[in-house]
């Protein structure tokens, strides 16, 4: 979740002025917005397909008993699978 201020945080910077014109604080924060973007939707949807090694199997996938749901080790990032590519 992002904002632009807190209002209820008990921060002690809270006690600082603030400084920063509200435009830059706009601005900065639609900045962070397209990054989070780009983060959680673009770059995972790069994975589609791929085969890699290095995950754990965490259980059946929640829509389909043919597919695993499991955690790619290296990015901590949620994988859905077919169950016909486990090697026993």
């Amino acid at each position: 979740m992002l904002f632009l201020k807190d209002q209820g945080s008990a921060w002690p910077a809270e006690k600082l002025e603030d400084d920063v014109p509200e435009a830059t604080k706009k601005r900065r924060l639609a900045k962070l917005l397209r990054y989070n973007v780009k983060v959680a939707i673009i770059e995972p949807n790069n994975n589609v397909g791929k085969c890699e090694r290095g995950f754990k199997i965490e259980g059946p996938s929640k829509k389909s008993d043919a597919n695993w749901n499991g955690t790619k080790l290296s990015k901590m990032r949620c994988v859905v699978f077919p169950k016909d590519l486990c090697y026993r």
